[in-house]
């Protein structure tokens, strides 16, 4: 009999690699998945931090700031001088189905009660959920998912 010498098989190399093939498929399919809740959930924190730094921005400088969407942006805007004050990029895809101007603050730091009342019921779609938003006199947004994209 011949002595076997050390070392692998083609047949070994080849069950190996194909084990190794479906669990780099399993990783990037669920990596995805990730990835679009990720990205859905941020533009409701996108949107909640441009509410609340309309808030502040009015407080703190005693100006009326106007929440507005330009594309894929939202844009908080001194009224006084039309300058834009921050911008705040949503991911693509995502319908705020809203007119312009979003929201109003007035100081110090509350949202005007007219541009508030348009926005009961507001629900956006993140293309990966709708989420339910509920907005405060003071600007507060409080989310819940309502729905798959």
């Amino acid at each position: 009999m011949k002595a076997r010498t050390r070392g692998l098989t083609i047949l070994e190399l080849v069950v190996v690699m194909a084990i190794i093939g479906i669990l780099a498929t399993v990783g990037v399919v669920a990596g995805n998945a990730i990835a679009r809740r990720q990205s859905a959930q941020g533009a409701v924190a996108t949107f909640q931090q441009s509410v609340w730094q309309g808030a502040t921005a009015a407080a703190s400088r005693g100006i009326t700031v106007e929440l507005r969407r330009s594309g894929d942006d939202l844009v908080l805007v001194d009224l006084n001088d039309d300058r834009t004050l921050r911008r705040y990029q949503l991911p693509s895809g995502v319908d705020i189905p809203v007119e312009n101007p979003i929201l109003r603050f007035l100081p110090p730091g509350k949202v005007d009660l007219q541009t508030l009342e348009g926005l009961e019921g507001l629900v956006i779609d993140t293309g990966e959920g709708r989420y339910a938003l509920d907005i405060s006199l003071i600007g507060e947004v409080r989310s819940s998912k309502v729905g798959d994209g």
